[in-house]
C-alpha cells in the first residue's frame, strides 16, 4: 500500500514537471515531439487508473464499515431487549425465601383459606411477570432444571424420575432462576 502511494507521488511529480515543461515549450516555439505527448497522456492514464483503484478501495471500506455499524446496532438492540426481558430477575430472586416460607406455612396450615388466597394471588402476579414453577415430582430428571440432592428407591417411579421436591425451582421466560432441589429414583 505504501509503495503504491510512493509510486503515485513520483508519477504526480513527473506529471507536474512535464506540465511545466509543456508550459515553457508553449511560450517558446513548439518543439515537443509526438512521443513526449504520448508519454504524457500515458502517465495521465496511469494516474487515472490509480485514482479509480483507490476510489474503489475507499468505497469497499465504506461499505464494510457501514455493514459493521448496522450489525452493531442490531446487536445492541437485541442485547437491550434481552436485558429488559430479564431485568426484574434479581428482584424475583430476593422473593424466593418469602415464597418458600409461604409454602411452608401453607403445608402447616392447609385449612387456612385466607393464606391460600393470598399465596395464589401472589403467584398470579408473579406469573404475569413471566415467573413460572419448574415441574418436578413425576418428571424425568433434567440437570438443566433440577439439582439432585439425594436418591430414592421407589417402585412407583421409573429410573431417573423425580420422587420428591425439596425446594421449588423457578424460571423467568424460559431462563432458570433457581433449580428445583429434588430426590431422584435409582433402582
Amino acid at each position: 500500500m505504501k509503495k503504491k502511494k510512493d509510486k503515485k507521488i513520483e508519477e504526480e511529480n513527473k506529471s507536474v514537471k512535464k506540465s511545466k515543461n509543456a508550459e515553457n515549450t508553449e511560450k517558446a516555439p513548439s518543439s515537443a515531439t509526438s512521443e513526449e505527448k504520448v508519454s504524457e497522456i500515458d502517465s495521465i492514464k496511469q494516474l487515472l487508473e490509480i485514482s479509480k483503484t483507490e476510489a474503489q478501495g475507499n468505497q469497499d471500506k465504506f461499505l464494510r464499515l457501514n455493514a459493521e455499524f448496522i450489525n452493531f446496532k442490531k446487536r445492541m438492540e437485541r442485547d437491550k431487549l434481552e436485558f429488559l426481558k430479564y431485568a426484574n430477575s434479581n428482584i424475583l430472586k430476593t422473593l424466593f425465601p418469602f415464597i418458600d416460607s409461604f409454602e411452608h406455612a401453607l403445608k402447616a396450615h392447609p385449612e387456612d383459606e385466607g393464606l391460600t388466597k393470598l399465596f395464589d394471588s401472589l403467584l398470579d402476579i408473579l406469573k404475569k411477570e413471566g415467573l413460572e414453577k419448574i415441574q418436578a415430582v413425576g418428571e424425568k430428571f433434567d440437570h438443566d432444571l433440577h439439582d439432585a440432592i439425594g436418591f430414592d428407591k421407589n417402585e412407583n417411579f421409573k429410573d431417573d424420575y423425580i420422587t420428591l421436591e425439596m425446594q421449588t425451582g423457578y424460571k423467568l421466560k424460559n431462563k432458570v432462576l433457581r433449580h428445583s432441589m429434588v430426590k431422584v429414583n435409582k433402582k
